[in-house]
């Protein structure tokens, strides 16, 4: 009897992608074979196999139909099921789907392997968005050159947010003695990469928030990350959530205008976290 290869060996294999037309353009397969895999995706039987996801990756309009399938992925327990789906996310530049990986691996009620999975998934998008090898676990710690901040920020698809996320689901399963040895060892990995490039949840000393007139502040941003914040005015529970980008490539931060409804103090939070309170000085704008 042949042994089924593991998601760890089929993704090191990986499967014959098409020419690569410039980065993130692919020479897509024929529309009939499109057609096919998304309808193979779209479907309610079993996960389909390596093709047709790897099919399904090269074709632009098959996206949605990958982000839905691999909304169903939790209960599967079958790893020829979610191979295809590893395999084919080193193919991928997709921010949603990205982070539908990492709902999944934070998904507790999810099967031990889909959740596993789910970040060989992540991390095989991130790797390719960063132009790097992924080399097999336990190698996965040693033999990969963990790329400079500006790389990172320059190619990556994953907004900090859903790498904090990431992060969250990997440092749980290294801890869940209830998943197995390779499993665990995979978890620790994502962990030291997504840790050795920065991805930690934001603290207060990277932001300010400056009071200028009016009911105007102004946020500031001194991290190489983007963020979504929210703000509280006065003690009012109601938030207004906001992007706030990362610094510019030599300045020393980047800079948001937010202008409350009404007077009174603004506190910034990060998530649940309070980063910064000011008050409103009540003075007129000029």
């Amino acid at each position: 009897m042949s042994r089924v290869p593991s998601i760890l060996t089929l993704l090191v294999l990986g499967a014959p992608a098409r020419p690569v037309v410039g980065q993130d353009q692919f020479i897509p397969p024929p529309p009939t074979e499109c057609a096919t895999a998304t309808a193979a995706l779209t479907g309610t039987g079993p996960s389909p196999l390596r093709a047709v996801w790897v099919t399904a990756a090269q074709c632009p309009g098959a996206r949605t139909a990958i982000l839905n399938r691999v909304q169903r992925l939790g209960g599967v327990t079958d790893p020829l099921q979610v191979e295809g789906a590893v395999i084919a996310s080193r193919l991928l530049r997709d921010g949603p789907t990205f982070d539908a990986f990492v709902t999944l691996a934070n998904t507790s009620s999810a099967t031990k392997l889909a959740r596993t999975a789910a970040i060989e998934s992540a991390m095989a998008q991130l790797y390719a968005n960063l132009s790097v090898n992924l080399p097999a676990a336990p190698l996965l710690c040693t033999q990969v050159t963990v790329p400079t901040l500006p790389q990172l920020v320059g190619q990556a698809i994953v907004r900090a947010d859903s790498a904090t996320a990431l992060l969250t689901a990997a440092v749980a399963i290294a801890g869940n003695t209830g998943f197995s040895t390779a499993q665990r060892q995979l978890a620790n990995c994502a962990v030291a990469f997504l840790k050795g490039l920065g991805f930690i949840a934001p603290t207060a000393s990277q932001f300010s928030l400056l009071y200028v007139c009016g009911n105007r502040f102004l946020v500031r941003n001194t991290a190489q990350f983007d963020y979504m914040l929210n703000y509280q005015l006065g003690s009012g529970t109601a938030r207004d959530t906001f992007p706030v980008s990362r610094k510019p490539g030599n300045g020393p931060y980047s800079e948001l205008t937010i202008i409350p409804g009404a007077a009174g103090t603004v506190k910034l939070y990060y998530k649940t976290t309070l980063l910064k309170t000011t008050a409103n000085g009540n003075t007129v704008c000029p």
